[in-house]
């Protein structure tokens, strides 16, 4: 659909939201599977409308790898794979590897602004599953071994209060590692919870 224009600032803007959208979602699915939960079965579509937010307000690297990216692939695919290319084309060791005359075909052509970003979304995809589930897999061992680190008092309305880890707050739902357990607990704000207070680093 795209192919043959390029796309307005606001359909770029809708692409991103959406984008960020399906990042949110995956990677908390992929994060707390790994935890053993659903998260979705937790969420409201509140929450899930909001991820995009909460992505780029909780994790600063989404929108610094984002850029990069996108800088990184416009470079390699306009700057030097063609002059890379035209470069060593003639070279037996280089016709060896490659197709030289689909890739003078490729270089031939001017690459869109749209490919660009294809090109991007699908790197940006490919590294956060990576992260999330690297990042799953650490707390899941940290969990299991009981050395995540308390960083949140709970205090409920009945007046009892525990330290814990605090993994995920949503709008109906605190997820927490509470002191010397090893599995994750989930807990409803309303009508339950009193206060989160942060614990001060030592």
């Amino acid at each position: 659909m795209w192919k043959n224009r390029d796309i307005s600032i606001q359909e770029y803007l809708s692409l991103g939201y959406i984008f960020l959208l399906i990042l949110g979602i995956l990677g908390d699915t992929i994060y707390y599977h790994l935890l053993g939960i659903n998260i979705i079965s937790y969420s409201s579509v509140l929450d899930v409308l909001l991820s995009p937010i909460y992505l780029l307000t909780e994790n600063l690297a989404v929108p610094i790898v984002t850029v990069f990216a996108i800088a990184l692939m416009y470079y390699t695919r306009v700057k030097f794979s063609p002059k890379f290319h035209e470069k060593n084309k003639l070279k037996k060791w280089y016709k060896k590897i490659y197709n030289v005359e689909q890739l003078d075909k490729r270089y031939s052509t001017e690459i869109s602004h749209n490919h660009i970003l294809q090109l991007s979304a699908f790197a940006i995809l490919a590294l956060f599953v990576g992260l999330r589930t690297g990042a799953g897999l650490t707390v899941k061992k940290k969990m299991e071994g009981g050395s995540l680190k308390l960083n949140h008092n709970i205090i409920f309305r009945d007046a009892e209060q525990l330290n814990a880890a605090k993994e995920k707050k949503n709008s109906l739902y605190i997820f927490y590692v509470a002191e010397e357990d090893n599995k994750l607990t989930i807990s409803p704000i309303e009508g339950n919870i009193k206060k989160i207070l942060k614990i001060k680093s030592d």
